[in-house]
This record gives structure tokens, C-alpha cells and sequence, in this order.
């Protein structure tokens, strides 16, 4: 009864959002499922809204895929639970059962044994714990597994740092996460050297919400874009943001969060104790493979309009997804991308 009661009121409010199309935002929902179609489909349309056009439409999203499945979201219509992909990239000190296990081709005791030191590789995550895979020379023929490199010291990719540093562009070296002032020079991506994981005309920014965080329609003109003070710059500079639609409401738009906000803050805190702690005894290659919760909370801080108010099994499918076919580089591009602002 309760299913079918918020059917019927939601077949109502979007009854009345399609007529009035012209004065409010139009946003696809994805909610936990009310109905059962087979027990491999994860995602797929309402049956009341699968052929509405030019609307917004309501996706059931499956609570659970069977043992040895995962959904694979990014959201779409009709998505069926895929099976996880065989393990063939583990590395040193991970279990295995055979050397296909191992990126290094060496399972010994049913653990992936690495490339030992000026070992020759092609591919950091072949190597030992505290080492990447890098040219002893410029001129060199090969690569060698060679030692993570601490502070200040010459860099080109965050493997070569050690697990709490990243490759600075600005000059090349390790640097700290989080280290890095605002109105340091910086590409987007150092967003996680910045203090507050901003970049903006190229500098480390604070960023402060000018308004609410939810766009909002006026004498029926829709609002498109958020509005950030930002500094350090010029007295009353500003940036902007597009708004963006959240799984959970057809008819409304949210701003991400500026860097006071205390999520945002918190998002920070948690990532730099990650990178000082539990990541410092990671292979170099998993330094930025966030335990879970970890994961969840940047996920929903970083896409916070998306997951606003959204169900448990909206964002449980989505960042297991990711989990299991991306590692945390995945985020260093969404950071990136919501660091750009017009």
C-alpha cells in the first residue's frame, strides 16, 4: 500500500511539473525499487514514465545484485548486474592463487611478490612496496623499480612521491597534500596540494557561496548558474558554477559547496589523515585507493547536488561501481573538472 501511494503522488507532482514545463527544471530521478522486473536488472525506467520524452523520468534502481555482480552504473536505462572482473593486476604483499594474479607474473606462498629494487619493470604496480617504476636516466633503454621519493625532490607523476606527497606542476617536486596556500600557482591537477583543494585562474582559492545553495526559478526565468566569491583576487571577484540537478527531486537544482562549507572542510581533514596514516604503508600504486567510507564521503562531498537527499541504494550502486572498475584517479578527475569554473 505504501509503495503504491508514493507511485500515485509521484505520478501527481509530475503531472503537474509537466505543465509547467517553461518555468521549472527538469531532473531524472533514481530511487531504491518498488518493483521487480528479473533478478539481474539493477536499473531501469518506471513503468508509468519508460516513454515519456522531453521530460524528467523516474529510474528504479535494484537493492542488491547477486554474489559476484556489481551494477554497472553510470546511470542508463535497462542496466543488468555484471559480473566482477577477474583479478589480474594485484600487487606485492596482495593474495593470489596464480602469477596471472600478479601485475609482477609472481605469486609465491599465495601473495603477489614485487620487483625488487633497480629490478627491471614496465609498470609501477610491478614493483615492491616504496617503489615505482621509473628511468634511471633520461637516456635510459628500460625502466627500474626505484625508491618513492620524499620531499622536494624532482618529480613527474604522484607514483614517484612518497604515499602523503603529490607531483607538484609548479615546479616539479613532492609537495605535501593540502600544503599549499591559497594563491599558490597551481593546475587543476594539484586541486589535492591546495589547501582547500580549490584552483581557480590557475592559483590555490577559498571559494564562498554568494546565496543559498539551491537555484531557485524568478518571475519564471530558471537560475542556471551559482555565484562564488573567491580569493585571494581582485575586491569582489567571482566565479560560477552551473547548477545541477539532484537523483532525488524532478523539479530542483542545487550548487556544489563552497570551501568553508563544514563538509567541504571535512572532506579535507579526512583525506589528509588518510595520506599521513593508512596510506603511508600502501604500494605506491594504491596510494590513492580510498578505503570505502573514505570513498563515499568525497563522492558525496565533490557531487554534492547529485546526491543530495538521494536514496542509500542510489549512491551504495554508484560508488561500489566505481569501486570495483576505477581507482581513486576517478575523483582526481571529477575535482578537477568542478574546479573549473567559467
Amino acid at each position: 500500500m505504501e509503495s503504491y501511494l508514493k507511485s500515485f503522488l509521484l505520478v501527481l507532482g509530475l503531472g503537474y511539473i509537466y505543465s509547467q514545463e517553461s518555468s521549472t527544471y527538469k531532473c531524472d530521478i533514481y530511487r531504491c525499487s518498488q518493483y521487480t522486473l528479473n533478478s539481474l536488472q539493477c536499473i531501469y525506467p518506471h513503468p508509468l514514465f519508460a516513454n515519456v520524452t522531453n521530460s524528467s523520468k523516474v529510474y528504479e534502481i535494484s537493492l542488491t545484485c547477486p554474489s559476484g555482480t556489481y551494477c554497472p552504473s553510470y546511470y542508463n536505462d535497462n542496466v543488468t548486474c555484471t559480473s566482477v572482473p577477474s583479478p589480474s593486476d594485484r600487487v606485492d604483499g596482495e593474495p593470489c592463487t596464480n602469477n596471472t594474479n600478479c601485475a609482477s607474473n609472481i605469486c609465491n606462498n599465495g601473495y603477489c611478490e614485487g620487483v625488487a629494487n633497480l629490478g627491471v619493470c614496465t609498470i609501477t604496480s610491478q614493483c615492491k612496496k616504496g617503489f615505482y617504476c621509473g628511468k634511471l636516466t633520461n637516456d635510459s633503454l628500460v625502466k627500474n623499480c626505484v625508491e618513492q621519493k620524499s620531499l622536494n625532490q624532482a618529480c613527474d607523476t604522484e607514483y614517484q612521491c612518497k604515499n602523503n606527497m603529490g607531483c607538484y606542476s609548479g615546479n616539479n617536486t613532492c609537495q605535501y597534500y593540502f600544503s599549499l596556500p591559497d594563491g599558490s600557482v597551481a593546475s587543476l591537477a594539484d586541486s589535492f596540494l591546495c589547501k582547500n583543494s580549490r584552483v581557480h585562474n590557475n592559483i590555490c582559492v577559498s571559494t564562498e557561496l554568494q546565496g543559498g545553495e539551491e537555484c531557485l526559478a524568478n518571475n519564471g526565468t530558471l537560475q542556471t548558474q551559482c555565484v562564488y566569491k573567491y580569493s585571494p583576487g581582485e575586491s569582489n571577484a567571482t566565479m560560477t558554477s552551473q547548477c545541477q540537478c539532484s537523483r532525488t527531486y524532478p523539479n530542483r537544482q542545487f550548487c556544489e559547496y563552497d570551501t568553508i562549507n563544514p563538509n567541504w572542510q571535512k572532506m579535507i581533514n579526512a583525506v589528509n589523515e588518510y595520506f599521513n596514516h593508512e596510506a603511508v604503508n600502501k604500494h605506491a600504486s594504491r596510494k590513492m585507493d580510498f578505503p570505502y567510507p573514505l570513498k563515499r564521503l568525497v563522492s558525496q562531498v565533490l557531487q554534492y547536488p547529485v546526491y543530495k537527499d538521494s536514496d542509500e541504494c542510489s549512491i551504495n550502486i554508484e560508488i561500489s561501481s566505481g569501486y570495483i572498475k576505477y581507482s581513486i584517479y576517478l575523483l582526481l578527475s571529477i575535482i578537477a573538472f568542478f574546479a573549473f569554473f567559467a
